[in-house]
């Protein structure tokens, strides 16, 4: 039995169940993946190979070809962005391995693919279109993001998103992983459907909360991008971004940018930071770092995506 899940704009064709992917009917594939033996090392010559995540990950990489290696979990070999067949260590199982999976082995398949995703969180707002929230790990993206849901707005994706900018009209992005993974002090503070949450593994202390079909749209125009900053300042500040802090931004939060130089990526990943940089509105929100200010960063967002509504709406007068 077969799989069909859409997730980043691809068509997933697997061995395996995904509940945390969107599900389809059975159609054409984008992308393979399957679950069976991948052999410890590539074969052949002109192997690069590098440790990534304080050695939590071994890569080698030769021609289409890219196995990770994850130190206890197990191997993911992706092949010229097509296909993924992965195997667990002994003792591993499936509901761990598809984590690695569904995160740094999808990352890197679609580094293969030519197409440079973000490490962020994207909702979407109704009559206006969808916003990012990119940054580093812990800085609250899916937090950020999940208060959104709790006030009536839609989630696309969680911690990784997939956008296409266009220069003539705008940009889409596309639906991710249907879950938010959140600490328990963010569910507790939040108090939003706080019983549907479960551990993502037994003994893990991050909790995810699962949305399937409750994500409607696959791809939505993008109209902003937030890039959350902890700040040691008691207020909240929002500015926008001049173009080349725009892609700065961008660069350094691209998801799994280490694989854009492992893969000989530099040029077109500079170029498509470029693009959208000249196409969507990018501001920096300073936020205070020890505090828990997710109504005041709430509503400090809305009023300014209410004030580029009304500026929008001039302009078309």
């Amino acid at each position: 039995m077969r799989f069909y899940y859409r997730v980043h704009n691809l068509i997933i064709n697997s061995s395996q169940p995904l509940p945390e992917l969107r599900e389809v009917k059975p159609q054409i594939a984008d992308v393979l993946i399957d679950e069976t033996v991948v052999l410890p090392h590539l074969l052949g010559e002109y192997i690069t190979k590098g440790v990534v995540f304080s050695n939590e990950l071994t890569y080698e990489h030769a021609g289409n070809q890219l196995l990770l290696q994850f130190n206890g979990v197990g191997r993911v070999l992706l092949s010229g962005g097509i296909r993924m067949e992965v195997e667990a260590d002994p003792g591993v199982g499936w509901e761990e391995l598809k984590l690695y999976l569904l995160g740094s082995g999808l990352g890197f398949l679609l580094l293969q693919r030519g197409v440079f995703p973000f490490h962020g969180s994207t909702v979407v707002i109704d009559n206006f279109g969808a916003i990012m929230f990119i940054g580093p790990s812990g800085v609250g993206k899916s937090t950020l993001a999940t208060k959104f849901v709790q006030e009536g707005h839609q989630l696309l994706s969680d911690d990784v998103t997939v956008f296409e900018p266009n220069l003539h009209k705008p940009g889409l992005v596309y639906s991710g992983v249907c879950r938010v993974k959140l600490w328990n002090d963010s569910i507790q503070r939040l108090a939003y459907r706080r019983q549907e949450y479960s551990f993502i593994l037994p003994g893990w202390e991050k909790k995810h909360l699962l949305f399937g079909e409750e994500i409607e749209q696959t791809e939505v125009p993008l109209r902003g991008i937030y890039c959350l900053s902890p700040s040691d300042k008691a207020q909240i500040i929002i500015h926008e971004l001049d173009t080349l802090q725009k892609i700065n931004s961008l660069m350094l939060n691209t998801y799994r940018e280490m694989g854009v130089e492992m893969l000989s990526l530099q040029q077109p990943h500079f170029e498509w930071c470029v693009q959208v940089a000249k196409t969507i509105p990018i501001k920096r929100i300073e936020r205070p770092v020890n505090t828990f200010e997710i109504d005041n960063l709430y509503e400090t967002i809305m009023s300014d995506i209410s004030a580029q509504f009304v500026e929008n709406e001039q302009s078309k007068i």
